[in-house]
């Protein structure tokens, strides 16, 4: 038999090239299209008495001479798929490649990989498939579509050949099929979530003011899901036991995620009923102020106006991490990261969601410092004033760093690199001096110093000890007292990291939320 795992390619670029968000909507489904309803397509086009139902309940069993193949799990942004011999296994490719070609126009591919089981009693070592199938993403060539010729017309989006016109709009095939996917998107999420909620089509109805144009793209990933997988599918019993195992660890990872963002969704549904809300942002219609884009096992990814970024990431974090979930008869305490870029509303969707990445990145990067057996939840951002040109670290050592004082570290960190202005990334729901809600303390406390004095202080900071000393001094001559953090009042603390600038400079992009998780 033969064990193959699948991951589809390109999805950055296929699903945020644009910046009409009705197509960015579109291609997200697409995204999930491709293995939860391509793929078994394509094993039942190939192999007509497949095994493609996974998720009814029903006991997982190995494929026969006469099914041919048997799905294991489809989630978290892979398929499992057990195959009874090669030719199956190449027959489902063929079909799922042509598939992909016809359905994306060659934008979005996949990488797989395999392992043979010559013997169904053995125990895999899942780790062996999860490491060939890195080895293929690396190898494998990006797949770029189809280019025009010196007759054909650019479409407008996404400057591909056009090939349908609507209205003054040229589009290419491919922002054609976005476009009429984000319809059937809005029916998926609201089954998925089980909600009736409608979800904003236009960035300008998430609720931003005049002023404050600013939007806010959250991209939370899970951490140590590897792991995971290899210590559930490690715990033995042969072939069968260990992916029925991996099959029940898909489900519970899926409704867990699920459940959470549908809280996180009603936090904010009560927030938009309040007075004080209304007061501060615009809104539009009955819909919600967040525009999901991905939903997929511990991959999720939603975009809303920027003073919503950071409490709504916090939120999916605190909820996500309060209570464990049952996986091959063990309790276990999930984990994400968040990154959340905060940029104006017309900043170049795919640049954002790129960032948004980094700061993810960045996050894991802390979390694996300071806690590499037990990783909590951690949160980073960025806030971009105008156009990025250079890469996350680039532009932290450019504007973070202060010209002339020592170097900043983090004791217990060694290798995660920090910075003079930068105390983030925060944790979220746990101890000690990077506790997110040393972060709202703050907050609250500097509201209550004018905001002539606030944008002061940070101007000054980039100065260093002497200009930010002089600063609080004349500050605190007014009765404008620089709250404590960690015992002290001192700006730039002994590792030479300042945890206030965090919070100067972010302050405006909070919003506290009403009735959230305590």
């Amino acid at each position: 038999m033969i064990l193959a795992i699948y991951d589809i390619t390109g999805i950055q670029r296929y699903v945020f090239s644009s910046n009409r968000m009705k197509e960015n909507v579109g291609a997200s489904l697409a995204v999930e299209l491709a293995l939860s309803e391509w793929l078994p397509a394509s094993i039942n086009a190939a192999l007509p008495e497949a095994k493609v139902v996974w998720d009814d309940g029903s006991p997982f069993m190995l494929p026969t001479m006469g099914t041919k193949a048997s799905v294991v799990y489809i989630g978290g942004g892979n398929a499992l798929v057990l195959y009874y011999d090669h030719d199956a296994y190449k027959q489902v490719n063929q079909e799922f490649s042509l598939m992909l070609l016809e359905k994306t126009a060659g934008e979005l591919s996949y990488a797989v990989s395999w392992i043979e089981v010559a013997n169904p009693a053995q125990d895999i070592q899942i780790k062996d498939l999860f490491y060939r199938l890195m080895l293929a993403k690396a190898r494998q060539e990006p797949a770029s579509p189809l280019l025009g010729i010196a007759i054909t017309r650019e479409g407008s989006t996404d400057s591909l050949p056009a090939v349908h016109i609507e209205g003054d709009k040229y589009l290419s095939q491919n922002a054609k099929t976005k476009i009429d996917l984000s319809q059937e998107r809005e029916v998926q999420l609201c089954t998925k979530l089980d909600t009736q909620l409608k979800f904003p089509k236009l960035l300008d109805d998430l609720g931003m003011v005049e002023g404050e144009n600013y939007i806010a793209v959250v991209h939370i990933d899970g951490n140590d899901m590897g792991s995971l997988i290899k210590d559930v599918a490690s715990q033995g019993g042969g072939l069968k036991s260990q992916l029925a195992n991996l099959r029940e660890m898909s489900l519970a990872i899926s409704n867990k995620y699920i459940e959470v963002f549908r809280g996180m969704l009603g936090v904010l549904e009560h927030n938009q009923t309040l007075q004080e809300f209304q007061r501060s942002f615009k809104l539009a219609g009955s819909g919600l102020l967040i525009r999901p884009l991905v939903v997929n096992g511990d991959d999720v990814t939603f975009v809303v106006d920027g003073r919503l970024g950071l409490p709504l990431g916090r939120e999916f974090l605190k909820r996500l991490s309060a209570d464990p979930v049952q996986i091959g008869g063990k309790e276990r305490r999930l984990s994400a990261c968040a990154g959340i870029a905060i940029v104006k509303a017309h900043f170049p969707f795919y640049r954002a969601y790129r960032l948004a990445e980094e700061l993810c990145a960045s996050a894991k990067g802390k979390a694996q410092a300071l806690e590499p057996d037990n990783k909590g939840c951690w949160i980073d951002w960025h806030i971009a004033q105008g156009g990025m040109a250079a890469g996350l670290d680039t532009i932290r050592e450019k504007h973070y760093q202060v010209p002339g004082m020592a170097n900043s570290f983090i004791m217990g960190a060694d290798g995660f690199k920090t910075y003079n202005l930068l105390w983030r990334p925060w944790k979220v729901g746990g101890n000690g001096e990077f506790d997110f809600d040393h972060f709202l303390s703050l907050h609250k406390a500097l509201a209550e110093i004018p905001r002539s004095r606030i944008k002061e202080l940070r101007n000054l900071s980039i100065e260093g000890e002497v200009a930010v000393e002089t600063c609080i001094e004349a500050m605190a001559a007014r009765d404008y007292k620089l709250p404590e953090f960690g015992g002290d009042k001192e700006y730039f603390k002994s590792n030479h990291i300042t945890p206030y600038f965090d919070v100067i400079e972010s302050g405006e992009m909070y919003y506290e939320l009403q009735g959230g998780t305590q």
